[in-house]
């Protein structure tokens, strides 16, 4: 199976993914997106394709943002606004990035997030609907597709023009600055069957804001999951 991750500043918790799916999946074509500009991963694998977007060579974030703030209603703007000391737009770039592995990888693959762990077989995901996802609650009225876990078969995409993400039905009112949602809505709004499963029964999820593991300051400490280094001993035997 082929498997798309990005990647920011998290190369060790990113590390043990590889060596999950590796245990799982002998097979594994592994694709990373790589956005970090501290923290890079490094093939210690030696089989990993890695797109080097560290100094925005594939996607210009700065333009995305700008690009964003033209189709954005004010209200949604402001939202955003209001969460860039916190994660500066990351979940904008998250899903920006998962659209360019869409779009250029053209084949069907397991979108992962970077701080989860398998614990079982993924190959079952494999669908010829348009995806496998499970639906996530964000608040008590939104959701999404968890983007922890999600098969994404390139063809029915492709045939039934959805995206991943798109920056001009891009909208906080349904993405609520999280991952996924706008996907979500998009397969609603055209009524496309997707197969369900429920995420957690095939990983485990370090916690909310792994991506604070790439400040110097965060690293060590990560407030709702105890850090990553307490999470990877603990769940040892997804990886080793």
């Amino acid at each position: 199976m082929n498997y798309g991750i990005v990647h920011y500043n998290t190369p060790e918790l990113t590390t043990c993914l590889i060596s999950s799916i590796k245990k799982w999946d002998k097979d594994a074509q592994i694709f990373i997106f790589e956005n970090s500009d501290k923290r890079p991963i490094e093939d210690v694998f030696g089989d990993l394709t890695i797109f080097d977007n560290s100094k925005g060579q594939l996607i210009d974030f700065n333009e995305l943002i700008k690009e964003a703030h033209k189709h954005l209603s004010k209200r949604s703007w402001e939202a955003h606004l209001a969460t860039i000391k916190t994660n500066n737009f990351g979940s904008m770039k998250h899903a920006a990035s998962v659209q360019w592995l869409i779009e250029n990888l053209k084949r069907n693959f397991l979108l992962l997030d970077s701080d989860v762990l398998l614990k079982k077989s993924p190959l079952d995901l494999h669908t010829d609907k348009i995806c496998s996802g499970s639906i996530d609650a964000i608040s008590p009225t939104v959701y999404r597709i968890a983007p922890y876990i999600c098969y994404l078969n390139y063809s029915v995409l492709v045939e039934n023009d959805v995206n991943f993400f798109d920056i001009k039905t891009f909208d906080s009112a349904y993405y609520d600055k999280d991952t996924g949602g706008s996907f979500l809505k998009e397969l609603q709004q055209k009524n496309i069957e997707f197969n369900h499963f429920k995420w957690e029964d095939y990983c485990i999820h370090f916690g909310n804001g792994s991506w604070r593991c790439g400040n110097k300051k965060a690293n060590l400490k990560q407030t709702s999951a105890g850090t990553f280094q307490h999470f990877l001993l603990k769940n040892k035997i997804y990886w080793k």
